[in-house]
């Protein structure tokens, strides 16, 4: 019994000093920075508009909502967007090429990180990130808007093809 006791103590203790030295189990930060700079296009896919709002900081945040908030005008854009709309890459990010996440690097709540897509030299893009509540949110300018090929965007046309276009901001270095 005494075995027992002195065991739940002891992880008891462990627990606590691992808490104060802010290391939370096997957290690999690297890859927490590359979910967050891929989870505003996995969440444009799932068509999730509360998820992409929380993939960003509030500065951007506020920048994707215009008037109004970020979730409101998500949702709208995305029910403009219809059934069969769907994300479409836009030019600089070819569709097919796989993005990879280089140069990462964070001091305290801050990380920069520079993405490229596979085979393309002029691709590469620089990133900031902020870490609010535990989790990395893309600092990066965004905007999100339709984009459409009717000649009147506020046709309701069954020809015209309606599509979200995600872009960011450049990233001066430093």
């Amino acid at each position: 019994m005494r075995i027992l006791i002195w065991g739940i103590v002891a992880l008891f203790g462990f627990g606590v000093a691992i808490e104060a030295l802010s290391v939370h189990g096997s957290r690999d930060e690297r890859a927490a920075i590359r979910r967050a700079l891929r989870a505003p296009l996995a969440d444009l896919r799932r068509r999730d508009a509360h998820a992409l709002c929380e993939d960003f900081t509030p500065d951007v945040d506020k920048r994707l909502a215009g008037r109004g908030g970020c979730v409101t005008r998500v949702d709208a854009l995305l029910r403009q967007a219809a059934q069969g709309a769907k994300y479409v890459p836009v030019v600089e990010s070819a569709p097919g090429r796989r993005q990879t996440v280089t140069h990462i690097s964070w001091q305290g709540n801050r990380a920069t990180a520079v993405s490229l897509r596979a085979g393309d030299a002029a691709g590469k893009r620089r990133w900031r990130l902020q870490r609010l509540a535990g989790r990395w949110r893309i600092a990066t300018p965004a905007s999100l808007d339709m984009e459409a090929d009717c000649p009147h965007p506020a046709s309701a046309a069954q020809s015209c093809v309606h599509a979200l276009a995600l872009r960011f901001g450049s990233v001066a270095r430093g």
